[in-house]
């Protein structure tokens, strides 16, 4: 559904010839498919507690999920040296006690994400959803420091945005063997109002140096304000653009180059909306997180595939095949051809072009889990019988048999001459 985009969920399963895909029916019927859906759940409510008592749990609807897939991006992968920290928002516009607005993002209302990502491949690292828990503080001070924690004094370099970078936060990092390099609001406690109220032509900057800590402003199209704990304020780098070239702090242009984790994930989820309306925010969240995965797959398959020198993969590519992939081990389960879900069905000329041409012999048919000897309705019977305007429903006896054509994978009488029409006359309807 995230490669194909239909307006409704029966549109798969439709047989109009404008919008028709085989696909979705030969794996599972509509029927089956939306009743999986109405009772799909992710834990048992029978332990839900209410909010305002204890032990309430925000995420209780997705905790078990939620938990599993924290603990496995951080057992599948460990970051380079550089990481950045970011939001990202999953859209809901329901009623919701901790749903957010951010007027920047692309999705500005919703439930909002903080996403730990490396910053040369793009892959999540740990993520945490803002519920307002009531144990859990969301400070941005706290929150950076509960993500990092697992890789705390081991040489990693954070970038933020000025939502979280401040003097505070800086000196917090550096105590514990972690350098932090982001943009900072002009406001924040620690920086120098005089540093902040200079007035730069394009191109100068200031700056002001405490212990291993910068803070720089610098004039572009407008006033930038940053914080580092690793470059050197007064180096400075050849910028060449299809617009112009300039020359940029260093500073600027590593955060610029490394702050795009998280921005390169939203990206990719724009690709693939596995979007659907629902009256549940735990289903929003849950394709979102769903989504997610299948992007950190794709990440995380690409760096394998640069490490033995090979070409990347397109997200598109990657789940093509691993539809594929998927649907040939559940059709091999259920003991059927996986080729019959994975080829597309052939057009209603070609089938007839096939019957005709080619050598058919008739089989008897193969047996199935409740019959040992099946028999089915005879095609040519059974279409003659429904074009037939004079017939009569409730009198009309089904005629069944017990052999088929093995190539044309059709029912057919034998010991009439149903399976010889069938294969030599285009219309083997009129007798």
């Amino acid at each position: 559904m995230a490669l194909i985009t239909k307006h409704e969920i029966e549109d798969y399963w439709s047989t109009k010839r404008i919008i028709h895909s085989p696909f979705a029916g030969k794996i599972m019927s509509r029927n089956r498919f939306q009743n999986i859906l109405s009772m799909f759940h992710l834990c048992n409510n029978q332990h839900y507690v209410p909010p305002g008592q204890d032990g309430h749990d925000p995420l209780f609807k997705l905790r078990h999920m939620y938990d599993h897939l924290r603990q496995t991006f951080q057992a599948l992968f460990v970051p380079y040296q550089n990481v950045a920290l970011d939001e990202t928002i999953c859209g809901w516009r329901g009623p919701l006690r901790f749903k957010i607005y951010i007027k920047d993002k692309p999705v500005s209302r919703g439930i909002k994400l903080y996403m730990l990502t490396d910053s040369n491949s793009a892959v999540v690292f740990d993520f945490e959803v803002y519920a307002m828990e009531s144990h859990i503080s969301n400070r941005p001070h706290d929150v950076v420091m509960r993500l990092m924690a697992p890789l705390l004094n081991k040489g990693y370099r954070l970038y933020v945005d000025n939502y979280y970078c401040a003097p505070p936060l800086a000196e917090a990092l550096v105590a514990e063997g972690t350098m932090i390099v982001g943009t900072v609001r002009s406001d924040r406690i620690g920086l120098l109002k005089r540093l902040m109220n200079t007035k730069l032509a394009k191109g100068e900057l200031d700056y002001r140096r405490k212990d291993n800590m910068v803070a720089l402003k610098w004039r572009d199209k407008r006033d930038v304000t940053m914080l580092s704990t690793i470059h050197d304020p007064t180096e400075k780098v050849t910028v060449i653009t299809c617009y112009a070239t300039t020359e940029k702090p260093v500073l600027v242009r590593d955060y610029t180059k490394y702050m795009c984790g998280t921005d390169r994930n939203d990206q990719l989820h724009a690709y693939v909306p596995l979007r659907r309306r629902s009256l549940k925010w735990w289903k929003k969240l849950f394709l979102h997180l769903y989504t997610l995965s299948l992007i950190q797959a794709h990440n995380l398959h690409n760096k394998v595939l640069t490490q033995q020198n090979k070409r990347a993969w397109g997200l598109y590519k990657f789940l093509v095949v691993l539809g594929d992939a998927l649907c040939e081990d559940y059709m091999q389960k259920k003991g059927e051809d996986p080729a019959e879900a994975t080829n597309p069905e052939p057009t209603a000329a070609a089938q007839a072009i096939d019957r005709l041409v080619g050598k058919h012999f008739p089989r008897l048919l193969p047996p199935i889990e409740k019959k040992t000897q099946p028999r089915r309705a005879c095609k040519v019977c059974f279409d003659r019988a429904r074009a037939d305007p004079d017939r009569d429903r409730k009198s009309r006896k089904r005629t069944e048999t017990k052999h088929w054509c093995n190539t044309c994978k059709i029912p057919l009488c034998v010991d009439t001459d149903c399976f010889e029409v069938y294969h030599t006359r285009l219309d083997y309807i009129t007798q």
